[in-house]
């Protein structure tokens, strides 16, 4: 009677060497962004999707950015409606910063700034 139990093992240890089960083997799809250097309303993106992170480089002091939950087509002028958060610049900021959002937009997202402040908004 022949065994096949050693050829089995072999294959298998095989098998487990050439797989990556590593927990970085896994990347998530690519996020977009957008950059906005000036003071105005941005329609950052049409349709639904996640707010990541904001990255603020180059700050105007004082200056605000506000975010609303809109398309594209309603994101024009000064909106006012399905308001997500405002942000209040410091008169003085030193470095760049990034602040993390990970929030949920229904409709897209809509970027109101006050000044020429040079900011980049991940999303997807």
């Amino acid at each position: 009677m022949r065994t096949y139990a050693p050829l089995f093992l072999i294959f298998t240890l095989y098998l487990m060497a050439r797989a990556d089960l590593s927990p970085s083997a896994y990347q998530p799809p690519p996020s977009s962004s957008a950059q906005i250097i000036a003071a105005a309303t941005t329609a950052v993106k049409a349709t639904a999707g996640t707010l990541r992170r904001i990255t603020v480089t180059t700050e105007v002091a004082s200056a605000t950015i506000k975010l609303f939950d809109l398309a594209s087509a309603s994101c024009t002028g000064t909106p006012s409606t399905n308001p997500k958060g405002v942000l209040t610049l410091p008169a003085t900021i030193s470095n760049p910063f990034t602040l993390e959002f990970q929030e949920s937009f229904a409709n897209g997202i809509c970027v109101l700034t006050s000044g020429a402040t040079n900011l980049t908004v991940i999303y997807d």
